[in-house]
């Protein structure tokens, strides 16, 4: 009941600071896209609990997110997108704790309130799949209730053949022969006889009384009649090669300081074992020692982990969600490497044709944005266009080229708006000519790029190849085997 309580307090934390925080900066979310924001719902939420935890906790971060959300949107990218980002992040994580939570919660409820018929008979497993066990739950009259576990043998379709192995020396018999009882003086419960050691060493028992113990180890209480204690002396006899020592073991059956747990164990075993394995079902039985009891099917224990395991989840997604903005920044990485050659080399052609570097940073823009339905998004032609219009809002075209290099953050494209700038600064004479052999070097290392791509990729295909040669040979080699009669 305690589980279900923790469970439901935390959904109804959720729910009252989810109903408070509904219309919190909704104007914000209000217009976004609903396919990229399914959980647009609780953005309200997400987002105060974001201003809750304050920004100078997370400040490096969200200041480096932003930065890679800026070069991932170019043109698009507003104030708030990082935000926006930060509070889808936190929703995803909380709607997959709170189902978590929920999920939780149910089996509490289930395992608490679910109704346990009573339990008439039990079933055995078929031959050769073991013994069965089950976990049920005494009842009685007077209120005592317990937790007792019946090891019911597979149906017997043919003999069974049991063989005893207990291996230690002298001393682990004494240790293994109380089986839970505390002392050979006070023993209350079946004791445990080994035949056997690991050591070759040779056991045998001598029981002066099978009165009240069988060579078994079973205490015959209904034997002890009114009777409390009873003293018995047993002989073991240890035997290696030829030599041999016989110890007397005094040992002291306590009837009155049984347990009724293991009246009740015993009861049950004894009830069982009068069935023959052939049976099928075994009706249990209505009464133990004279008091009448019922057997129901044991609940399932609640368990408070779905806690642990909803932050755990909400954890994983929150980090998974983060790891989806590194992919896209990989991304852009690589296409910028990809266009870098192909970029260069039209500004370089419509130089060399007798146009300045901005009208042939124009032409090149204006091309773009004509097969941009076909082509896509290219993150170097975005970043272009992003630099372009600076400059008509004033910025300084020597900084706007050397902006355009620092953003696109790739050494190549650096270069490239360091060598414009220095032209427009300095006048360099030969610019079509350091933008040809700038040029070449891109070629050179794009092929460079793709050649190591492809040792990759032949490095990849080693272990397919392996296994296809592999099963190759197997298909030459066992018919060859099976033909020669090998």
């Amino acid at each position: 009941m305690t589980f279900i309580c923790v469970y439901s307090a935390i959904i109804l934390l959720f729910l009252i600071i989810f109903l408070c925080t509904g219309k919190y900066k909704k104007d914000v979310f209000d217009n976004l896209d609903k396919k990229e924001n399914p959980f647009r719902f609780i953005y309200g939420m997400s987002a105060w609990i974001l201003d809750f935890i304050d920004k100078k906790i997370y400040r490096l971060s969200y200041a480096k997110i932003g930065k890679k959300i800026e070069k991932i949107k170019v043109n698009n990218y507003k104030k708030e997108d990082t935000y926006i980002y930060m509070v889808s992040r936190i929703s995803i994580s909380i709607i997959a704790f709170i189902l978590i939570i929920i999920f939780g919660d149910l089996i509490c409820l289930n395992n608490t309130f679910s109704k346990t018929g009573n339990v008439k008979s039990i079933f055995r497993k078929k031959y050769g799949e073991g013994e069965k066990v089950y976990e049920l739950e005494a009842k009685f009259k007077d209120g005592y209730r317990q937790n007792v576990k019946i090891k019911l043998p597979e149906k017997a379709n043919s003999y069974d053949d049991v063989k005893l192995i207990f291996e230690n020396s002298y001393q682990s018999i004494l240790k293994n022969m109380l089986n839970g009882n505390q002392s050979i003086n006070n023993i209350t419960g079946d004791v445990k006889l080994i035949y056997s050691l690991d050591n070759n060493v040779t056991v045998d028992w001598n029981l002066n009384n099978t009165l009240y113990i069988d060579y078994g180890g079973k205490i015959l209480w209904d034997n002890m009649g009114n009777v409390d204690k009873v003293s018995v002396d047993i002989e073991v006899t240890l035997s290696l090669d030829t030599y041999s020592k016989t110890y007397n073991i005094p040992l002291t059956i306590n009837k009155a300081g049984r347990k009724k747990s293991e009246i009740i164990d015993e009861s049950i075993e004894k009830y069982i074992d009068e069935y023959t394995k052939s049976d099928k079902e075994v009706e249990l039985m209505n009464s133990i020692n004279d008091e009448e009891v019922e057997f129901v099917e044991k609940k399932k224990k609640s368990s408070i982990i779905y806690i642990f395991i909803g932050v755990i989840m909400a954890l994983v997604l929150y980090m998974i969600k983060g790891k989806e903005l590194q992919d896209y920044e990989d991304k852009r990485r690589k296409q910028l490497e990809i266009d870098y050659v192909t970029m260069v080399n039209k500004i370089t052609i419509l130089h060399s044709a007798g146009m300045t570097i901005l009208a042939a940073w124009d032409k090149v823009i204006s091309d773009y944005e004509k097969n941009k339905s076909t082509l896509g998004m290219r993150y170097a032609y975005e970043e272009m266009k992003y630099a372009r219009q600076k400059m008509k809002n004033g910025y300084s075209e020597c900084q706007a080229y050397l902006d355009y290099g620092k953003r696109c953050g790739i050494h190549s494209y650096i270069k490239f708006g360091n060598l414009l700038e220095q032209n427009i600064r300095k006048g360099t004479k030969g610019l079509s000519e350091i933008l040809e052999s700038e040029v070449n070097d891109a070629y050179e290392e794009r092929k460079a790029l793709a050649r190591k791509k492809g040792e990759e990729a032949g490095t990849k295909l080693l272990l397919p190849m392996g296994i296809m040669l592999v099963i190759s040979m197997a298909i030459i080699i066992i018919p060859a085997f099976l033909s020669m009669g090998i």
